[in-house]
């Protein structure tokens, strides 16, 4: 028969009752005491890098020539004078007629009495026309290639 006791410590104590075979040389029976240890496992967990493959990255630029034909504006300015030569009460705004800007130019004139004159005008026309000159450009293009290589193998594998 085997009976247990758990003590204040960390020591399991078993008592094993008296068998017919253990005795001592004097013939009494030996009551035997067995003690077990309690142990207690613990689990560490950590958490480390393991290599499993290796990425090279080759960026290479390419270059080209094409040519493009964007238009390019040219404004030319006309201006026109205009001799009027007319009286007038009051002075003006310069005012725009269609694509033309009209500025009047005035000058007082000292007579027996003052008048206004309109000497001239000036006229400013702007005209706007599109020319298509073909010019060469160096156009740049970019690619990435990754290589793929596991650490333990020797050969590697190309993606673009």
């Amino acid at each position: 028969m085997l009976a247990c006791s758990v003590h204040a410590g960390s020591t399991v104590v078993a008592t094993k009752g008296p068998a017919v075979n253990e005795r001592d040389p004097k013939g009494s029976v030996i009551e035997r005491e067995i003690v077990v240890p309690v142990v207690r496992e613990e689990l560490e967990v950590s958490k480390r890098v393991v290599p499993r493959e290796h990425v090279r990255l080759t960026k290479t630029v390419d270059q080209r020539e094409q040519i493009v034909d964007v238009p390019l504006f040219d404004e030319q300015i006309e201006v026109q004078r205009i001799p009027m030569e007319r009286v007038v009460a009051s002075p003006s705004a310069p005012r725009q007629e269609g694509d033309t800007w009209i500025y009047p130019v005035y000058e007082e004139v000292l007579t027996v009495e003052k008048r206004l004159v309109l000497r001239e005008e000036v006229h400013v026309k702007r005209t706007r026309r599109a020319v298509h000159k073909p010019q060469s450009v160096t156009l740049r293009r970019e690619e990435v290639e990754v290589i793929r290589t596991d650490p333990k193998d020797t050969t590697a594998a190309s993606s673009k």
